[in-house]
């Protein structure tokens, strides 16, 4: 068997050796493509499923807010998925991910805290913004009996105080287990 040489191995040219930049295969591209898509199918949701306050505190805009606004109509599943379909198209054209935190912050309360924590807290900082709220997500809430718990706490001298703080927690505390309920 006689073998004739080869023609050896081929150089590389030297622009592609020294380059810093990572290999990419398109199943990495595709991959990250679903990721974002699989995100914008969950903000999609979240923003329909949002009530009305936190659509308008999310300060939604044109089409995306009017897509939003159609989607919640439609009852039929399958025209629904088709609606989330626009309103999904409608965040590829914005900084979907700003919008995803704001939503994410809406929902969540600040990280250590509890629900009776937080709205607590936000009752003392700010009474009456957050009487508002609390009255809008809770209709059944007594305004006039919180507004005097909250005078209360507010007014307390130091001796008095813990007991004042207690009959506020007490009362956010009753309002959030009778929502549950």
């Amino acid at each position: 068997m006689n073998r004739r040489p080869g023609p050896g191995p081929v150089p590389i040219p030297e622009s592609e050796v020294e380059s810093d930049e990572p290999l990419r295969s398109r199943s990495d591209d595709r991959r990250e493509r679903k990721a974002r898509e699989t995100a914008l199918v969950e903000l999609a949701r979240g923003l329909v499923d949002a009530s009305n306050r936190e659509l308008d505190r999310l300060g939604l805009e044109g089409a995306l807010l009017a897509a939003v606004v159609q989607t919640r109509k439609i009852p039929s599943p399958a025209a629904r998925m088709r609606a989330l379909r626009v309103v999904r198209q409608e965040l590829r054209d914005m900084d979907a991910d700003a919008l995803a935190l704001r939503l994410r912050e809406l929902h969540e309360p600040a990280k250590g805290q509890t629900p009776l924590e937080s709205w607590r807290d936000r009752l003392l900082k700010a009474p009456d913004e957050s009487l508002d709220t609390l009255l809008v997500e809770y209709p059944e809430a007594d305004r006039q009996q919180l507004r005097a718990l909250i005078r209360n706490t507010v007014k307390a001298s130091e001796t008095e105080r813990p007991r004042a703080f207690t009959s506020l927690t007490k009362a956010i505390r009753a309002l959030l287990q009778a929502k549950r309920s």
